[in-house]
């Protein structure tokens, strides 16, 4: 037969039993006493650091951290800083960290109305980018509550709001009731069009439309508050604006009144500068070729000037030495007007006349120069006996010269001048020879 062995059990002492009860119930006491700071220290999130003006009942571990009302954290930390404020560090989910923008600000709100439990509010700011994790304490607010208030008004202020929760009673008494009721019962009728107003108001797309207006306004608020002192020197200004324009009334109205009469002439004006405009249209067209050979030819002129630079350098000095001269000739030319006054008179007027029509007109003789003459005019019958007269004075030495005389006119004939015109002109042919060589 198999044996079989009997293994006897020893049983726990009752007092090793009460030990281990006990160490179980400390255990669980303590993770129950401190649950939520290992529960804050096992779950993910980032560092805020917040700085109140007060520590207005925010406690570590107890106050929670919300953003439009959801809970994305809690406090870990408060302590007082040097200056009588308070330093909270917070613990944000890091997804809602990241929503934060650049600028957000905090403020530590109730609960309910007669306060008692807090929390604080993160609300996002600034422009799109990252935040660095602290808000200071100019971008905070606490609560007023409302017996700090009531400490703040005067005795007649105060005897003045019991009379009115006095007379409160009053106000609700049997007509006030049916005036109340009266107004629940035509609320619907009237809310009912203002249903349709926020619906309009959430857009076409409810789920986006309505907070990217939010967001709009709070980006043109963050860019209107970023510059110090910006937006007060412009409403500044526009009051300045207002009252140079609220005194300069009458002349704002001349001017509007003018207003219609000068947009018809600006009209008239731009439809006249339109046809002047098409008729620079159509030139424009054959002189873009002159345009273009201009500008070849002005390449070629290019070296001309640069070797005309020398002549013009020396004309400068020319035109000085010339200058006295002119000033002598004022005279001269005055008394050349004078007889040019007296000649432009009968005297031209016989030349014009009688005279050409003499010298252009054919001879032909009379009485006993009948049958003389010729068909062609007297002036040429005037250089054929100048020709025949210089040819028959002509005469011949007894060496076989040639001895010829001439009636010529040159710079040497004519008199009366304050200057040698020979002289001159020997002088610029002079300074002409100097330059080329």
């Amino acid at each position: 037969m198999p044996k079989f062995v009997h293994l006897k059990r020893s049983a726990a002492s009752p007092f090793v039993l009460g030990v281990v009860f006990i160490l179980v119930l400390a255990i669980v006491g303590t993770l129950v006493m401190f649950k939520e700071p290992i529960s804050e220290t096992l779950r993910s999130g980032d560092k805020v650091t917040v700085h109140f003006a007060d520590k207005y009942g925010i406690r570590a571990h107890r106050t929670d951290v919300r953003m439009a009302g959801v809970t994305i954290g809690d406090v870990t930390d408060v302590r007082r800083d040097g200056e009588g404020g308070a330093v909270a560090t917070l613990k944000v989910d890091s997804d809602d960290y990241d929503k934060l923008r650049s600028r957000p600000t905090a403020r530590v709100r109730p609960v309910t109305i007669l306060g008692g439990y807090y929390y604080v509010e993160l609300i996002p700011g600034g422009e799109p980018g990252e935040f660095d994790g602290e808000i200071p304490e100019k971008r905070t607010s606490v609560p007023v509550e409302l017996d700090k208030i009531t400490r703040e008004l005067q005795p007649d202020t105060l005897g003045a709001l019991q009379g009115t929760v006095t007379h409160l009673d009053g106000a609700l008494d049997e007509e006030g009731r049916t005036a109340l009721q009266d107004l629940l019962d035509s609320a619907p009728d009237t809310l009912e069009p203002s249903a349709d107003v926020l619906s309009a108001a959430q857009g076409r797309r409810p789920e986006t439309d309505l907070t990217s207006i939010v967001s709009g306004l709070e980006d043109t608020a963050a860019a209107l508050n970023t510059p110090d002192h910006q937006l007060e020197s412009i409403l500044e200004g526009l009051a300045e604006t207002s009252d140079v324009l609220g005194r300069r009334s009458g002349d704002v109205r001349q001017t509007l009144d003018a207003l219609p009469a000068t947009l018809d002439s600006a009209e008239s004006g731009l439809t006249r500068l339109d046809t002047t405009l098409e008729k620079v249209k159509v030139t424009a067209g054959p002189a873009r070729p002159i345009a273009q050979e201009l500008d070849a030819a002005l390449e070629q002129l290019d070296p001309v000037l640069v070797q005309a630079r020398p002549l013009v350098s020396n004309l400068n000095e020319t035109l000085k030495d010339v200058e006295p001269m002119a000033e002598d000739l004022a005279p001269t030319v005055d008394g050349a007007t004078t007889l040019l006054d007296d000649v432009r008179g009968p005297v031209l007027e016989r030349v014009r006349g009688p005279v050409l029509d003499t010298v252009r007109s054919p001879w032909h003789g009379e009485g006993k120069y009948e049958g003389g003459g010729a068909d062609f005019p007297f002036y040429k019958a005037l250089a054929y006996a100048l020709s025949g007269l210089a040819g028959s004075i002509s005469t011949l030495d007894g060496d076989g010269h040639q001895f010829r005389m001439a009636a010529t006119v040159g710079p040497g004939s004519v008199r009366g001048l304050p200057v040698n015109l020979e002289q001159l002109f020997g002088r610029l042919a002079g300074i002409g020879e100097e330059g080329a060589r």
